[in-house]
């Protein structure tokens, strides 16, 4: 490993020669693979585009992020900057280095989203997407090439036992009580966040595991609808967002006077704070839509 680690800190290296020129480009780049950026994509995806889609896109990122969380937990290597000192940490990250959890985020995300539409132009602007948040990761010295080459590779590792077994897991999930379900969520990414106690790991766990609590409830009572006219969706966007920017704005201020500092407490509140923006994605939200007539809901309709 070390001539391989030692060619990738060159690499790095020659890359940060651009600080400070190119450093906020990389940092906006480096977002559209982290684990914020899904918290906005995929509820304007569940209220505007599909439940089907939007259903799917949540359950596949919460299952990547538990895989990569495992990844990580078994190869736990080192970050550049950790094994060599030349190296600038540009960003700030508390979990181990192999596999690249941005760089498999963004080959799931994105290629799910490019196999979706189905449409070349969409191939084209995942592979650029994906090889500029690679990039981006490299420059800012939080991974060595291999941890890159390993989070693509994991991440296609992903998409494919996806596929195969979307099927049987949604047929398994239909047969389980709601309770079970919810709490078995819930036990999985507590156990997790306390295993990873990073903002990474609980950004990602309690935002992807309230969405999927908010959906299997919120499907299972009124089963909120996307259909309607490009105004209806355009409104819901505008909500929803809002309610976003509350939780996520709104409560941060107010938990910052609690744990100003990173401390557990200030995690927890963390977990908190994402959890109920996943729960406002898939529960609230379309709660909120129906009362203002925004959406329909097909049960209702069934009734």
């Amino acid at each position: 490993m070390e001539p391989i680690w030692a060619w990738g800190i060159d690499f790095i290296l020659m890359l940060q020669r651009a600080h400070p020129t190119l450093t906020p480009l990389f940092e906006v780049i480096t977002f559209l693979g982290g684990t914020e950026f899904p918290l906005l994509i995929v509820p304007l995806i569940y209220w505007c585009v599909g439940i089907d889609i939007g259903v799917r896109f949540l359950i596949i990122l919460l299952v990547n992020v538990l895989s990569n969380l495992a990844f990580k937990g078994l190869f736990n290597l080192p970050r550049p900057f950790q094994y060599d000192a030349r190296v600038m940490a540009l960003a700030e990250e508390q979990t181990s280095g192999f596999p690249s959890g941005h760089t498999q985020m963004a080959t799931v995300m994105w290629l799910y989203l490019g196999g979706w539409v189905k449409r070349t132009w969409t191939w084209i602007v995942a592979a650029v997407l994906i090889a500029l948040i690679a990039l981006s990761r490299l420059y800012l010295g939080m991974h060595f090439p291999g941890d890159i080459l390993g989070g693509f590779v994991f991440g296609l590792l992903t998409l494919w036992v996806f596929s195969v077994s979307e099927r049987p897991i949604a047929v398994w999930i239909t047969r389980q009580s709601i309770g079970f379900l919810i709490g078995a969520i819930t036990v999985i990414a507590i156990l997790l966040g306390v295993l990873f106690p990073t903002e990474y790991t609980i950004t990602a766990l309690a935002g992807l595991a309230g969405g999927v609590i908010g959906m299997l409830i919120e499907q299972r009572t009124w089963g909120f609808q996307v259909e309607g006219p490009w105004w209806q969706r355009a409104l819901r966007c505008g909500v929803g967002l809002i309610g976003i920017a509350i939780c996520r704005f709104g409560l941060k201020a107010l938990f910052n006077i609690l744990a100003p500092e990173i401390t557990p407490l200030a995690l927890v509140l963390r977990g908190v704070r994402y959890g109920l923006i996943g729960l406002w994605m898939t529960l609230g939200a379309p709660w909120v839509f129906l009362r203002l007539r925004l959406a329909t809901a097909f049960h209702r309709e069934q009734q």
